[in-house]
C-alpha cells in the first residue's frame, strides 16, 4: 500500500479475495489496511468465512448499512484504492456518493501483479494441481469410448480429481468430439463418441490451500 500511496485497499474480484484469504463465495469485499484484513460478507457465509481464513476480521453486511464508511472512520482512511479491475462502475459510484470526503485510486493493476509474482509454495502448489490432473485424466483415460457421452467423460474427469484431492475444476471441463472438437470453449453435451472421431479435452484443477492469509498488499 505504501507503493501506492494508498491508506487502504477495497477488493472486489472473489480470485483476490480466495489468493489473500481462502475464501471463496459468490459475492463479497475485503477490506485491506495497514494494520488488519477485513472480510466484508452477508449472513450466508459467516460460519464457512471462519473455518477457512486465519487472522481476518470478519464484519456482516446488512441491509441498509454502509460498513465501508464505518470502517473508513475507523481506520482514518483518506485515500482508498479499488480494485478497478473487478468494480462494477455503478459499485464505484455508489461508494462516491456515500463517501465524499475519500478519494478513490484504480489499483487493479497493482493487485493483479502481486498475484503474477509466485513465492516458492505457490509454484510447489501449481505442481502438485498438475500432478493431480495427470493422475486423475489417467486413471479415467480408458473410460473415453464409443457411446459415452460428453458430459459422462466430462463428469468422470471432474469426479477422478476430486477423488484425488482437488477442490474442483478450475473451469468448467471442456470435452468436445467430432466436429464439435473445433468450436472453441465448447461445453459438453449428450452427444455420444463415435469411433475414430478426434476428442477434445481441456481440463485443470485446484486444490485447497491451507496456508496462512497472505501478507497485505
Amino acid at each position: 500500500m505504501k507503493q501506492m500511496d494508498v491508506d487502504a485497499v477495497i477488493i472486489k474480484g472473489m480470485d483476490n479475495i480466495y489468493y489473500l484469504t481462502g475464501f471463496r463465495g459468490s459475492e463479497g469485499g475485503l477490506l485491506v489496511t495497514k494494520g488488519d484484513v477485513v472480510l466484508l460478507i452477508d449472513f450466508r457465509y459467516l460460519t464457512h468465512a471462519a473455518e477457512v481464513t486465519r487472522g481476518v476480521t470478519i464484519v456482516e453486511i446488512k441491509d441498509k448499512e454502509n460498513p465501508l464508511a464505518t470502517l473508513s472512520e475507523r481506520y482514518g482512511i483518506k485515500r482508498l484504492g479499488f480494485d478497478s479491475f473487478n468494480t462494477t462502475y455503478q459499485v464505484y459510484q455508489k461508494w462516491k456518493e456515500a463517501l465524499p470526503q475519500i478519494e478513490f485510486v484504480p489499483v487493479g493493476a497493482e493487485l493483479e501483479s502481486i498475484r503474477a509474482q509466485k513465492e516458492p509454495e505457490e509454484i510447489l502448489a501449481i505442481r502438485r494441481a498438475i500432478q493431480v490432473a495427470t493422475e486423475a485424466f489417467t486413471l479415467m483415460l480408458g473410460k473415453i469410448a464409443p457411446g459415452r457421452t460428453e458430459k459422462q467423460v466430462a463428469a468422470e474427469l471432474d469426479h477422478a480429481m476430486r477423488s484425488l484431492g482437488a477442490e474442483g475444476p478450475s473451469f468448467e471441463t471442456i470435452v468436445a468430439s467430432g466436429e464439435r472438437a473445433a468450436l472453441p470453449h465448447a461445453q459438453p453435451t449428450d452427444k455420444p463418441l463415435q469411433k475414430g472421431e478426434a476428442v477434445i479435452i481441456d481440463f485443470g484443477c485446484q486444490l485447497v490451500d491451507t496456508r496462512a492469509t497472505r501478507p497485505a498488499p
